[in-house]
């Protein structure tokens, strides 16, 4: 959709550095990123889909998960139902559900589910390159995704997952100090609150900050790189639900 950004390996259209998907619905009278989304959106319109899937990356090292574009909260009530089909469809892929405490409006999945549409993001990890294991996780959650519309026959020889409550995305707590990265924990591990997640340290190895988990939580990925500056971010954390 952003063949200028990729062009030169951004996510942003380098011509007016617009990220693309902060521009939806878009505006045919707007600005460029703006004109962009408004016809991608009317695109996706005129088919009326059941569902779409937006498709991105997260940090190099990161395990996939579904991002809910939406909160109970904010979703659109003149289409009731629509979480209850969403969490349904995420359900399918398998991977960890994770809300989005304060859902970026401008999205192409958030502006989709408020005209009505189904949309899921799937995260699955790593720009810049093709990871084959993803890929493969991805197609396979596709598939049980569209089976569970009857539209393919499904693949698993196991049963399918209850719904589960969504885990609520957090970056915190963000690095306070300038230094180097060194991580206590790896993308897929359950921390508990109080564990350490990540040191900063001087140039001459010194500790300068302990990053710890605010709440138990679902290491979601950690940052791509090892400097770090104040209010920098080292993990990405799936919170888990209170018991």
């Amino acid at each position: 959709m952003n063949p200028i950004g990729f062009d030169v390996c951004s996510r942003h259209i380098t011509i007016s550095e617009e990220d693309l998907n902060r521009s939806f619905p878009g505006n045919p009278e707007g600005s460029l990123a703006e004109r962009i989304a408004d016809t991608i959106f009317q695109a996706i319109l005129k088919t009326k889909p059941t569902l779409v899937l937006d498709l991105h990356n997260d940090w190099t090292r990161t395990i996939p998960y579904t991002l809910l574009d939406t909160n109970s909260k904010n979703l659109n009530p003149s289409h009731p139902g629509m979480r209850k089909k969403l969490l349904k469809l995420a359900a399918a892929t398998d991977f960890p559900l994770i809300e989005e405490p304060d859902p970026l409006r401008r999205t192409l999945s958030h502006t989709l589910i408020q005209f009505g549409i189904p949309s899921l993001t799937i995260e699955l990890g790593e720009s810049r390159v093709v990871n084959e294991t993803n890929v493969a996780l991805g197609v396979k959650a596709i598939w049980e995704m569209l089976a569970t519309l009857d539209m393919v026959d499904s693949a698993r020889t196991t049963e399918r997952g209850k719904v589960t409550p969504p885990l609520i995305y957090s970056s915190d707590p963000l690095c306070s100090t300038s230094g180097i990265l060194r991580f206590l924990c790896e993308p897929g591990q359950i921390v508990k609150q109080g564990q350490p997640l990540a040191r900063v340290h001087d140039a001459f190895g010194r500790i300068l900050e302990t990053l710890k988990a605010e709440s138990d939580a679902l290491v979601l990925g950690i940052a791509d790189s090892s400097a770090t500056f104040p209010g920098s971010h080292a993990v990405a954390l799936g919170l888990l639900p209170e018991k």
